[in-house]
Formats: structure tokens, sequence, C-alpha cells
């Protein structure tokens, strides 16, 4: 399995509070078009998410045409 991994500089109570807050939202969170959270790492500096990779980038290459819009024809299904 790939991993994508978010680093969150640290250095103000804010930034530690939104980083709890990603865990606790993340972590709920079960939905299959929504990556899961598999663990995160702490140091004094930053902080680190680990989440699932997703095999075509996101949603936002394909607005700004980095990604085919054939990859997202299911995706948009809302039935």
């Amino acid at each position: 399995m790939a991993y994508a991994v978010k680093r969150l500089n640290r250095g103000s109570a804010d930034r530690d509070r939104r980083f709890e807050k990603e865990i606790e939202a993340m972590g709920d969170i079960k939905h299959r078009n929504i990556v899961t959270l598999n663990g995160y790492y702490t140091a004094p500096h930053y902080n680190l998410l680990i989440y699932e990779l997703v095999a075509y980038g996101g949603l936002d290459g394909v607005l700004h045409d980095h990604y085919p819009t054939s990859i997202w024809i299911g995706c948009l299904d809302t039935k």
C-alpha cells in the first residue's frame, strides 16, 4: 500500500489545535470517497498525518486540468 504524508509545521497552540482537530475529524470519517487517515507522528517542530494515497491525485487536479476528467466520471454520479 502507498501512503501520502501531510506535514504540518508546529510553533503555535493554534497549529497544534488544528492538527488535533484534523486527527479527530478524519479518524471518525469512514466513507468510500474520502481518504483514510492511517496514522500520525508528532515531533518537536512538525506533525505528520499519514493518509491512504489516492491513485489519480485529487479533485483539484481535475478542476485545474492536471488530470483527465474521464477518471472522475464515476465519482460524479450522485444517485
